[in-house]
């Protein structure tokens, strides 16, 4: 079953701004240190593992995104997005030169 495009919106564009505030609230928090001996010597504060949730989570969505996307236009040049309409199936493409599609 295909996700719903809203509900992958919302995951990626969420998850974007969650990771984009908790980002903020470490660096805020004074706990990102430039220096590796402070930062040692500092405890490692635990906002970086769900940071590090989210980026992940955010990085996963906007990838399912782009596959998504990208399958979803048949017919079209993979490469430069150029109507490959009744061109025969093992033509290259007229526009950038790049190979024909594998039909799966």
């Amino acid at each position: 079953m295909k996700p719903h495009p809203r509900i992958r919106k919302t995951i990626k564009w969420g998850g974007a701004a969650v990771t984009v505030l908790l980002v903020v609230v470490w660096i805020w928090d004074g706990q990102l240190y430039v220096n590796w001996m402070s930062y040692r010597e500092k405890s490692l504060n635990p906002i970086w593992q769900p940071l590090a949730v989210a980026l992940l989570a955010t990085a996963t969505a906007w990838w399912l995104d782009t596959l998504a996307r990208r399958r979803g236009r048949p017919g079209l040049c993979p490469t430069c997005q150029y109507d490959r309409t009744g061109l025969p199936p093992g033509a290259v493409c007229p526009e950038c030169g790049a190979a024909a599609p594998k039909i799966v």
